[in-house]
């Protein structure tokens, strides 16, 4: 029995045609693979610092919003890492506000440890959640080149010496002034309460002190 030619071809074409599909099948599902290999691997890493999952399932921002957000930039304050040191915290409640940790509130999550509350504050999520994007605000030639010359003259500024002994014998000077400044105070809070006592009671009579066993209401420190 011959082969019909025209058959034969036809035969061909469907069976590279479902090559193509299987390969295009298989690089789709190899990708799918890695993908949920990586997300695996940043929930674990995010789980060993304290953080909660990235929420896959959120709509995505529009364009609109994307382009509403500011650009990030260069923080201008002192992070307080250091503010929990030697501090209790009592904890009630199971919320994510309630327990030991730093708690951010764009992001309702608490972080165990300062390591990784700057980890957070750093991420895309909390950036997004206080209303930062990614995109950075690329310098003019006027701002790098005053940024060039404000390098320059604290380059050649003069260097300041410290003198250590005057230091110590400048703190020393304060700190005698504060004690004798104290004992004026001291002495002068004295005298007025002995003025009050002769302004109410009058001036004492000697005998009747004696009498008494009592001394002068004046200082008896010469």
């Amino acid at each position: 029995m011959e082969l019909d030619p025209t058959e034969t071809v036809q035969n061909k074409q469907d069976s590279k045609h479902r090559e193509i599909l299987d390969r295009d099948e298989y690089e789709r599902l190899a990708r799918e693979k890695a993908k949920k290999q990586r997300e695996e691997e940043e929930d674990a890493e995010r789980k060993a610092k304290g953080l909660a999952p990235v929420d896959r399932n959120r709509p995505k921002p529009s364009k609109a919003d994307e382009e509403a957000k500011q650009n990030i930039q260069a923080r201008e304050r002192k992070l307080n890492l250091e503010a929990k040191i030697g501090k209790t915290e009592v904890t009630q409640g199971l919320g994510s506000n309630k327990q030991p940790g730093y708690y951010c509130q764009h992001c309702d999550v608490t972080l165990k440890d300062s390591a990784s509350w700057l980890d957070h504050i750093n991420s895309k999520r909390h950036l997004t959640n206080t209303g930062y994007s990614t995109r950075q605000t690329h310098s003019t030639l006027d701002q790098v080149i005053a940024r060039l010359e404000y390098h320059r003259r604290k380059r050649t500024a003069p260097k300041i010496e410290y003198d250590l002994d005057a230091r110590v014998l400048k703190a020393q000077k304060e700190s005698e002034e504060a004690k004798e400044a104290k004992k004026k105070r001291k002495q002068q809070k004295k005298e007025q309460q002995e003025a009050e006592m002769k302004e109410h009671y009058g001036e004492p009579d000697d005998e009747m002190s004696k009498m008494m066993g009592f001394g002068s209401f004046g200082s008896s420190k010469k």
